[in-house]
């Protein structure tokens, strides 16, 4: 089957996005389907990608838009600019989106056109990156257009969209733009022959808040775990010395911020500390955070006390160096247990794509997560290394469980369940991809929307 991917990023080196698109193509390929790349990554060469070699590379026609100030060039620059600014933000509250959204849509709808009217694919996958749902937008002009006549389509949701239906502490409302969006949003949902989640709460949390009745166009696509294809590239990576027979070892992986705040974490390590032996204790876990940390997070003075203090007693690590997906990998593996962090109020609909990464890996798990959220639907609330992210006496006890099953031998007991590694397989990722297509194809060929 030929199938037309949209490839907003297609690296694996800046967002999960990025590396859970070249999963995605990959096992397209795997499977045996023709897969076209129609390839908005403006950061990456024409094609072809050798980390994609089966894969058919489409640049995308016509570069990004370079901003044209309504006032022209003889006026002061920074006038200018402040003109363009206002005028732009008046743009956005009136119709939802800005002047380089708007160009960024029309750019990928005459992307997909010329794609589909050159290649004919039986099968048309859109997928974004981010709050950029440009494609999904383009896509959704075109099959209206079309008014049934127009491809089988998939329209793929990373993470809920627009912004607006995030939830809290991520959710964000700029007077009538939000409107507009959800708005746009519903026409994606109610265009597209079937629509794909990472997770079921993700699904319905995007249909309960549009109101839109998705059926059985709702498909459950997981993130992939780590592919065999990555398992050289790790091995070839020196580990870290060993830790001292008395230190277990947590390794995170990946951008922290201030939504995303390992502050409890750090808080329940402060607390063993103060339990074991005072002031003077040497932490007996050894906690490292790879990976970016967002400014605004390191900035507060209650994140600089928590640092200082854990790292001057050896139970705490910043890395906050831009690494390789196969480094962070590697780190994980090499560590006692992965952690992830996962947050949102009261709910959390997001699937971390590293927990897919860390399930396929088979290691112990430290999830912090609310109760009502994707990771403990994927792990089970009952999983020893599950803690609700808002009851430290729970974190407490899964760092004491922790220490004492490593000091026991016992740390098999946190690995993730069977059920896990099977969702996140490349298996059980093809079955689901497979019912999107068919679902897809049905609904184009009945030429209705259930």
């Amino acid at each position: 089957m030929k199938i037309l991917v949209t490839t907003r990023l297609l690296d694996t080196w800046s967002t999960s996005e990025g590396t859970c698109t070249v999963k995605f193509c990959d096992l397209l390929s795997e499977r045996g389907h023709e897969v076209l790349c129609l390839n908005g990554d403006d950061s990456l060469p024409p094609g072809p990608l050798a980390w994609l070699p089966e894969c058919t590379i489409i640049a995308l026609a016509g570069a990004p838009p370079e901003p044209v100030s309504v006032l022209g060039e003889r006026w002061p620059r920074r006038l200018a600019r402040l003109v363009d600014q206002k005028a732009d933000a008046a743009r956005a509250y009136a119709t939802g989106f800005s002047r380089a959204q708007r160009v960024a849509r029309r750019r990928w709808r005459d992307g997909l056109t010329a794609a589909i009217a050159a290649h004919r694919p039986d099968v048309v996958f859109i997928r974004g990156a981010g709050q950029d749902f440009s494609p999904h937008l383009a896509m959704t002009e075109l099959a209206e257009r079309a008014a049934g006549t127009g491809p089988a389509w998939v329209a793929h949701y990373h993470d809920p969209w627009p912004l607006s239906l995030y939830p809290e502490p991520y959710a964000r409302r700029e007077g009538s733009i939000g409107w507009f969006q959800e708005r746009a949003n519903r026409r994606i949902l109610r265009a597209a022959g079937a629509v794909t989640f990472p997770s079921r709460r993700l699904a319905d949390w995007e249909a309960s808040l549009a109101g839109v009745a998705l059926g059985e166009r709702a498909v459950v696509v997981p993130h992939q775990g780590v592919g065999a294809d990555l398992w050289a590239a790790v091995s070839a990576i020196t580990p870290p010395a060993p830790a001292p027979d008395d230190q277990l070892t947590l390794v995170h992986a990946g951008l922290l911020n201030r939504q995303r705040d390992p502050q409890p974490l750090l808080d329940a390590l402060a607390r063993r500390l103060a339990r074991r032996a005072g002031d003077g204790a040497r932490s007996d876990v050894h906690l490292r955070l790879l990976g970016s940390l967002d400014p605004k997070l390191t900035g507060t003075d209650r994140w600089a006390e928590s640092v200082e203090h854990l790292q001057a007693r050896g139970a705490l690590e910043l890395d906050d160096r831009r690494v390789s997906y196969a480094e962070s990998i590697a780190a994980v593996r090499h560590a006692d247990v992965g952690v992830v962090v996962a947050v949102g109020h009261p709910e959390s609909p997001f699937f971390p794509a590293k927990l897919a990464d860390l399930v396929s890996l088979g290691g112990p798990l430290l999830v912090l997560a609310p109760t009502a959220s994707s990771p403990a639907d994927i792990i089970g609330l009952d999983h020893p290394g599950f803690a609700a992210i808002d009851r430290p006496d729970e974190i407490d006890r899964a760092l004491d469980a922790l220490v004492d099953a490593r000091r026991l031998g016992t740390l098999d007991r946190f690995t993730p369940p069977v059920a896990a590694v099977r969702l996140v397989s490349p298996d059980g990722v093809g079955a689901a991809i497979d019912r999107a297509i068919e679902r897809a194809r049905w609904t184009a060929g009945v030429g209705s929307r259930p």
